[in-house]
């Protein structure tokens, strides 16, 4: 008998945590799964249409996770499914705290997105918490880093735990870095590239400074993403007088054509969950410069064979690393046959699997 799966996500949108979504409802063993996809957003994601048609999608159109109490219970209640996997901190908080209590026979497992200790709660927030936590069976981080961090931070039982990093579907990845790029990246021109919302978290501020120090040294910066701060960082490219050196692309679908055409990859996170954007660099082939911050980049990166880890803080020291690695000849091919030892699709798959077995 099929055991009967609910993924629950804010949308199928551009995000991480969207993807391994995707990545999961498109590989998983439909011999042992009937899948279900819970998406409680208006706005759907264009990454909806990447999603196989046995998967049954759900639509709340919500404005915010938080009116999506009562459509919750409603539909968990209907599709009686056997495992619920969910893919956002607030729905984790609701569901912790007002959907597991009335079905207890469901088994419940909770994708960790972000470092706990990145982020301030107040008294009530910190106590749904620790409750949600506690009525989870499985709580799946995606990196050492994320698991010392909950059991730093929740009073929770480590057999809880579970880590398992996401996946990268390198097949897909070739294929996409092949086509043909919108925005030709100048091979005169040493080009940089960050991806990812345009966030306080990211850090893009600090590399733009950073690249304020480099001027006139023929480097561009491409980042690729859309969020709350694009005003803020146009306002600070204006101020540093870089507006023929920084470009903000928006988000795109396929940042891969840009991996591939870049001279190096910057990650300045203050803070990650688990970097897939690193990792997608990684797998096409691209070097990686990146800030020292919690969430598993310390996991990711051997030092002078896949990129190097710095503290973004000393602005000269990551200048003149810049300088340095962007001018020297990578192995590309080494690179991506690192990344494909460890984060395979169909290795990662089958960790989940065993996961969704235990039910």
């Amino acid at each position: 008998m099929l055991k009967k799966i609910c993924f629950i996500v804010p949308s199928l949108g551009g995000g991480g945590a969207e993807r391994v979504a995707i990545h999961l409802m498109n590989n998983l063993n439909l011999e042992k799964f009937e899948i279900n996809v819970i998406i409680i957003y208006k706005d759907k994601g264009d990454y909806l249409e990447d999603l196989r048609e046995e998967v049954k999608r759900i639509y709340l159109n919500k404005k915010k996770i938080s009116y999506s109490v009562f459509s919750l219970l409603r539909i968990i209640k209907k599709e009686k499914p056997d495992i619920v996997i969910n893919f956002s901190f607030i729905s984790m908080i609701i569901i912790g705290n007002f959907i597991i209590p009335f079905f207890r026979r469901i088994y419940y497992i909770n994708r960790q997105t972000n470092i706990l200790s990145s982020q301030n709660f107040n008294l009530i927030k910190k106590l749904l918490l620790k409750r949600a936590y506690k009525n989870f069976n499985k709580i799946i981080t995606q990196s050492k880093d994320m698991t010392q961090d909950l059991l730093q931070n929740i009073n929770i039982c480590k057999n809880k735990i579970v880590e398992i990093n996401n996946p990268i579907d390198l097949e897909k990845i070739e294929s996409l870095s092949n086509e043909k790029i919108e925005i030709e990246l100048k091979k005169d021109n040493k080009n940089l590239l960050c991806v990812g919302r345009l966030a306080k978290q990211k850090g893009f501020d600090v590399i733009i400074n950073i690249i304020s120090l480099l001027k006139n040294k023929n480097i561009k910066l491409y980042i690729l993403g859309e969020g709350e701060e694009r005003k803020n960082l146009e306002k600070l490219i204006q101020e540093k007088q870089l507006e023929k050196q920084v470009f903000l692309l928006g988000r795109k679908k396929n940042p891969y054509i840009y991996m591939k055409k870049a001279d190096l990859f910057i990650l300045s996170s203050r803070y990650e969950g688990f970097p897939n954007a690193l990792i997608e660099a990684n797998a096409c082939g691209l070097y990686a410069i990146c800030n020292n911050c919690p969430g598993g980049v310390n996991e990711i990166i051997e030092e002078n064979i896949n990129g190097n880890i710095i503290n973004f803080e000393d602005m000269e020291a990551t200048k003149n690393l810049i300088l340095e690695k962007v001018n020297l000849g990578k192995n590309r091919d080494k690179i991506v046959k690192k990344i494909k030892r460890k984060y395979s699709l169909k290795k990662i798959i089958q960790k989940y699997e065993i996961v969704l077995g235990e039910k």
